[in-house]
């Protein structure tokens, strides 16, 4: 049996073919309080990846305008991701903690980390304007409470990281 026909053995990227989960995935998995889960895990090769679980096997299909991808019901595959993210909306303390984490790693242990920080502060370290920068976000979710909705369903965010390293 070839390791594409194994259940739970299988990642997807976006229909361009299926490759062996690595089962070897290292790291961790740190809840901050209130924010979304962390996730620093690693493939035996030393790149930073994660999986996220999906309902099948990614394939062509029909739609309304023609070609697309479609999902297959089948258990055991997985999207793999090399870009993690971590949404901080609110959580003032958290995003501080865990950007002292990132910055830790990067120093110690994963050189090439790159992140992304849209509220400035992993560049700047200007507390000021992290809670600025949250309070306003604040005040656009009470104004217009749908986008968190959207942004929570997508697993986009509206503050927070975006870190990858390799």
């Amino acid at each position: 049996m070839a390791d594409t026909d194994r259940p739970g053995f299988q990642t997807g990227r976006l229909g361009l073919g299926l490759k062996p989960v690595d089962d070897r995935v290292r790291g961790l998995n740190i809840q901050p309080p209130g924010t979304e889960t962390l996730t620093l895990t690693f493939n035996r090769a030393g790149k930073m990846v994660f999986y996220t679980a999906v309902p099948g096997r990614l394939e062509p299909a029909e739609t309304g305008m023609g070609i697309g991808m479609g999902i297959k019901e089948e258990p055991g595959f997985y999207l793999e991701h090399e870009v993690n993210w971590v949404k901080t909306t609110g959580q003032i303390k958290a995003h501080i903690q865990i950007v002292e984490l990132l910055r830790d790693a990067q120093t110690h242990f994963i050189s090439n980390l790159k992140v992304d920080d849209d509220t400035g502060f992993w560049k700047s370290g200007d507390r000021l304007q992290l809670v600025r920068e949250h309070a306003r976000i604040g005040r656009l979710h009470t104004q217009f409470p749908a986008i968190e909705i959207a942004t929570t369903n997508s697993k986009a965010h509206l503050r927070g990281l975006v870190f990858t390293g390799f």
